[in-house]
């Protein structure tokens, strides 16, 4: 029993002395296999990010004629047209597109006209608050027919100035409307959508279908660039499943991510560019997000060393 607790001590450490040669080994190698340069990787990167977006814009050239001539999408531009016309806020240039008035002139006329016609302003009093709102701006005073005029030393700048703040509020007032924002909320969705749509297969020709079909998982910038990706676990050949997670991490850490920030901030903050870039520039092996995720790593490609090029032309 003595002897065989022994043995299977023995084998114990054979096994751990084994596994740290292994470690060793695989530590070496890593330390052997040629690291692209930072530079190099961001520079790649950056060309990728050029070859998407050249894809994105052809894709959403051909999602938005599509859209357009869709009948749901048609009818909703018509009625959110017509909420423009009814409400008489809005010039039409020579495009026939509805822009807002030009001539300071025009502005109480189409104010008091959008108040004094329309339902959910007339349900919220606008029109009062319009009439008060002179009358607290001291420009204005009530004639004998009790209409507003405005008082005889008042500068022109002065109303002008009154009355494009107020038609700027009604502009507000207008995108209130339940009505009204259903409707361009149903278009931003939809707008939205088309977007992602382009952005994930632009993304997917370049992150992942060429680099499943690619026996060292590369991608167009890095084939130009003389890059492959290998399994950081074993400096071998990169397995499919982490090529796919790679480019799922990528699309929503680096594309979707931000989408989201400036839908919710109406401000573009490039957070996760300046974590994947700050990541790339902090650690040993340059690791980005997704490398680290997929235990994958960049390399330079492998070159053939003197002594294999040298049997390669005895062998002939």
């Amino acid at each position: 029993m003595k002897k065989r607790n022994k043995d299977i001590s023995l084998m114990e450490q054979i096994e751990l002395e084994n596994k740290k040669q292994e470690q060793q080994k695989l530590k070496d190698e890593k330390n052997k296999t040629p690291k692209p340069y930072l530079l190099k990787r961001i520079w790649a990167g950056l060309l990728d990010f050029i070859f998407i977006v050249i894809l994105f814009v052809g894709f959403q050239v051909a999602l938005t004629s599509i859209i357009n001539n869709s009948s749901y999408y048609e009818n909703l531009v018509n009625q959110t047209q017509d909420i423009y016309k009814q409400s008489h806020l809005y010039d039409i240039n020579e495009n026939n597109d509805f822009v807002e008035y030009s001539k300071e002139d025009d502005l109480d006329k189409v104010i008091t006209l959008y108040y004094s016609t329309d339902a959910y302003a007339i349900s919220n009093e606008k029109l009062k608050a319009y009439n008060q709102a002179k009358l607290d701006s001291t420009y204005f005073i009530y004639d004998s027919n009790n209409n507003l005029i405005v008082k005889d030393n008042v500068k022109d700048d002065a109303v002008k100035l009154f009355y494009y703040s107020e038609y700027k509020q009604a502009l507000e007032f207008l995108e209130t409307s339940p009505t009204y924002d259903k409707l361009v909320s149903k278009i931003t969705v939809i707008n939205l959508y088309s977007i992602l749509l382009s952005i994930t297969l632009a993304t997917a020709i370049i992150y992942l279908l060429i680099p499943l079909f690619r026996k060292e998982g590369e991608t167009p910038a890095q084939i130009i660039n003389k890059l492959c990706i290998v399994d950081a676990r074993n400096m071998k050949q990169i397995k499919k499943w982490q090529i796919v997670v790679r480019y799922l991490i990528l699309l929503l850490f680096d594309y979707f991510l931000p989408i989201v920030l400036f839908v919710q901030n109406n401000v573009f903050i490039p957070i996760t560019i300046i974590i994947t870039v700050g990541m790339m520039c902090v650690t040993k092996n340059n690791i980005s997000p997704h490398d680290f995720a997929t235990q994958s790593i960049v390399i330079l490609k492998r070159r053939a060393d003197e002594f294999t090029v040298l049997k390669s032309i005895t062998n002939q």
